[in-house]
């Protein structure tokens, strides 16, 4: 069907936005129009080709859903919305979705964490199936069609709704309307927001979510690539107490990266806290348990191990001493894991650091004050939880409206192993 038959009569249904979300929306609409008269169904999407994030959603993978079968429960899994979900999910769940693509002979895994995946490990295998089953009802696709405007008419005629884009050029219109265009606010068009309050709804203002902490902290340095599975996560409000609200806390893997800190247990934390870091401007501390669930003692005998079966050694110079470091961590994984290579790592910069504060600065208190000048070395008592509160420290974060922000994190730093007494302050630069 060419573009002036496209835009010559009024459509049942206008899908607005070509990703996985209008594709399931239009299916599911020609599935539930009465049998034997004609539904028609457009969908229009602004790209050169529509299902784009679904080629990169799950490493290119496409985790198409969870393996969490009672709506009851999979609702606690949402930060938000859980009560209005909890209807949707009696009605349609991850059992239904399941069955859905099994249905069109799309094999799927489960994994160990709940995650399904097509069993092709491809997520073009997830939209050769969407293309395949709007093709096979009847539903028409149109690309390369920005959405400028939709006008609501009064009850009575055939055409509810008209739909403008590019540039206003063009009009079509409609019974129905249904928008899934998922935002854009960088690209300059319009979007669900834009669009929605243009029809008369109210929306809550968006605010990032699902983003990885970017810590410009020198005592990072050096440790991208290495990750702790399980590591604990709490956010805490400026002046150290823990945020009292569901989700502040998170057990899970956590990757240190070269901009600071990612992992599944920073998105959900991230996702969970979205409107509670946004209300403080981003102000807040973070804490950090690198044992995760392992007894503090098991882990101080694992370092006094390693440190007894190294000591002895002659202080090399810099680049033998990051040989040895490496080399010395790499003992420590085989022995413990990834755990313990992050632990040698931390007691071995600890070490260092601690080592270039006294010769760059000379003796200090240790009292628990601060002075004008120097930071503070705060003695605090055996079995301190392990503490990292966020220095500086920038958010690579993603808009509901998908439009990518930099929000910034405040606050003072702490950080130390978890064999140390002692937790090293310094100001916020």
């Amino acid at each position: 069907m060419d573009k002036m038959r496209l835009n010559s009569h009024t459509w049942d249904l206008i899908v607005v936005g070509g990703g996985p979300a209008g594709f399931f929306a239009a299916l599911a609409c020609a599935a539930g129009a009465p049998v034997g008269s004609p539904f028609k169904i457009l969908i229009l999407e602004k790209a050169n080709r529509p299902l784009g994030k679904v080629l990169v959603s799950g490493g290119g993978r496409c985790n198409l859903t969870h393996a969490c079968y009672d709506p009851a429960q999979l609702v606690e899994y949402y930060p938000r919305g859980g009560p209005a979900l909890r209807g949707a999910f009696t009605r349609f769940q991850p059992s239904d979705t399941v069955a859905w693509f099994k249905r069109r002979g799309v094999s799927l895994k489960t994994e160990p964490d709940g995650r399904i995946f097509p069993a092709s490990n491809d997520a073009q295998t997830v939209v050769e199936c969407l293309l395949d089953a709007a093709d096979q009802a009847g539903i028409r696709l149109r690309t390369r069609s920005v959405v400028d405007a939709i006008f609501a008419h009064a009850e009575g005629g055939a055409a509810r709704f008209t739909v403008a884009l590019n540039a206003s050029t063009e009009t079509f219109k409609a019974r129905c309307l249904l928008l899934a265009t998922g935002g854009d606010a960088a690209s300059g068009t319009a979007g669900t927001p834009e669009l929605a309050e243009s029809l008369g709804h109210s929306l809550k203002p968006a605010v990032p979510s699902l983003f990885t902490f970017r810590i410009p902290d020198p005592r990072l340095e050096g440790l991208a690539g290495i990750s702790v599975d399980p590591a604990g996560l709490q956010l805490l409000n400026e002046d150290g107490t823990p945020l009292r609200a569901p989700g502040m806390q998170q057990l899970g893997p956590l990757l240190i990266t070269h901009w600071g800190l990612s992992g599944p247990a920073v998105l959900r934390l991230s996702a969970w806290a979205a409107r509670e870091l946004n209300a403080c401007a981003y102000q807040a501390g973070l804490r950090i348990n690198w044992l995760g669930e392992m007894k503090q003692e098991q882990a101080l005998a694992d370092l006094l191990t390693f440190k007894e079966a190294h000591a002895g050694q002659k202080q090399p110079g810099h680049q033998k001493r990051h040989a040895a470091r490496r080399r010395h961590e790499r003992d420590a994984e085989r022995q413990h894991g990834a755990a313990g290579q992050h632990h040698a790592a931390l007691a071995d910069r600890v070490g260092q650091h601690a080592g270039e504060q006294h010769a760059r600065q000379g003796p200090r208190r240790v009292d628990g004050h601060q002075d004008a000048d120097h930071p503070r070395v705060q003695q605090k008592p055996r079995g301190h939880p392990v503490d990292h509160r966020v220095v500086g420290a920038r958010v690579q974060s993603q808009h509901a409206d998908q439009r990518a922000v930099e929000p910034v994190l405040g606050g003072l730093s702490a950080f130390h192993a978890p064999s140390c007494k002692t937790t090293l302050i310094a100001p916020s630069r």
